[in-house]
């Protein structure tokens, strides 16, 4: 009996310990599973990098690529290169209180670059000017009804019309100034139709004065000469300190060439005078 229990207990397989067994399964399990994750993560992190260091480079691209073209559009072509002489172009150079007149600036040459050119429609002329003469600028105006109340020096068949039907026939662009103030003086214009004074043109006068001389003299003007009538002030001093010089072109066209009345700066007026002929010699009849 006692021999076949041993003979059983022999033919008996010893049982594994299944516990360990299945902990070693389920470690190997979480091991592939942490591997694949970890593989996985990797190749798309892999890709996703990739894929954004792509994307940059193509941006980077894009931005050279519009700079590079940015920069070509500011290089003129030679296909587009065109003249770019100055054009004429319309301006107002009188200020507010100045009547409407009709100027243009002008992009000539020597001697009147960056003159403007007035032009009077309405007595049919035109003449450029400075801005300014020594800093001082012009004022442009033209008579005003007040100019024409001058009725008992008034000739030939305007005397027998009253100040405000002369105005309303001839108006105030009769009579145009170009005044550059006290300190240089002015240019005073007035058509041919003022011969009969149908307006007053131009002031005549200064502060308190010694004497007065009227003399001629001729004045030279693009190569022509006139015989002007001057009249001159003289202060307590003795020192002349106004002159008007007035005179009348071939056309009929009466200048008067008046110096400010600051005392002080008569002594520029010679040279002041010589620019008001050059202003002068720019005079042309238009159609």
């Amino acid at each position: 009996m006692d021999n076949l229990n041993q003979d059983h207990n022999q033919s008996m397989p010893p049982s594994s310990p299944t516990p360990q067994k299945s902990t070693n399964i389920l470690l190997i399990i979480l091991i592939t599973v942490v591997s694949t994750s970890i593989l996985t993560g990797g190749v798309i992190y892999f890709f996703q990098d990739k894929k954004i260091d792509n994307v940059k480079k193509e941006l980077e691209s894009q931005i050279e690529k519009s700079s590079q073209e940015s920069q070509k559009s500011k290089i003129p072509s030679a296909k587009t290169k065109t003249d770019v002489s100055e054009p004429v172009t319309k301006t107002n150079s009188q200020p507010t209180s100045n009547p409407a007149t009709d100027s243009v600036e002008t992009g000539e040459s020597e001697p009147y670059a960056g003159w403007s050119t007035y032009i009077n429609d309405r007595f049919n002329y035109k003449i450029k000017y400075p801005q300014s003469i020594q800093n001082q600028p012009v004022v442009i105006s033209e008579a005003t009804k007040a100019m024409f109340n001058n009725s008992g020096d008034v000739i030939g068949d305007a005397s027998n019309l009253t100040a405000e039907e002369r105005y309303a026939k001839f108006t105030g662009k009769i009579c145009m100034n170009f005044s550059y103030g006290p300190k240089i003086g002015s240019i005073s214009i007035a058509a041919p139709e003022n011969q009969n004074k149908v307006a007053m043109c131009a002031y005549i006068g200064g502060p308190d004065f010694k004497r007065q001389e009227n003399f001629q003299e001729n004045i030279t003007i693009a190569g022509k000469t006139y015989t002007a009538k001057v009249f001159r002030l003289y202060g307590h001093d003795d020192k002349a300190f106004f002159e008007q010089v007035k005179f009348s072109l071939a056309d009929g066209t009466q200048i008067y060439l008046t110096s400010g009345t600051d005392i002080n700066s008569y002594q520029q007026w010679p040279q002041i005078k010589a620019e008001f002929i050059k202003i002068l010699e720019s005079y042309e009849k238009i159609s």
